[in-house]
């Protein structure tokens, strides 16, 4: 969670915290939520390494500029 806040705050996306896994975020006029889930919960399997299931949901705005800000934000993680 941690890398998120950073990477968001590096696009300089204002930031707040939704619950312990999730944040809201905002971003030219676009609001969304990005959710990060150990994949050892979804799946309640022993796994060795790091590995999360990141969803983004879209609260309000346009969804072209929506892509277009997770693409960015996804892809330096």
């Amino acid at each position: 969670m941690k890398e998120i806040q950073k990477l968001f705050a590096d696009y300089k996306v204002l930031l707040r915290s939704a619950s312990p896994t999730a944040l809201k975020g905002e971003k030219n006029r676009v609001r969304f939520e990005i959710t990060v889930t150990p994949v050892a919960q979804v799946h309640k399997t022993a796994v060795k390494e790091d590995v999360y299931l990141v969803q983004s949901t879209r609260l309000a705005g346009d969804a072209v500029a929506f892509r277009d800000v997770c693409r960015r934000l996804l892809i330096k993680l």
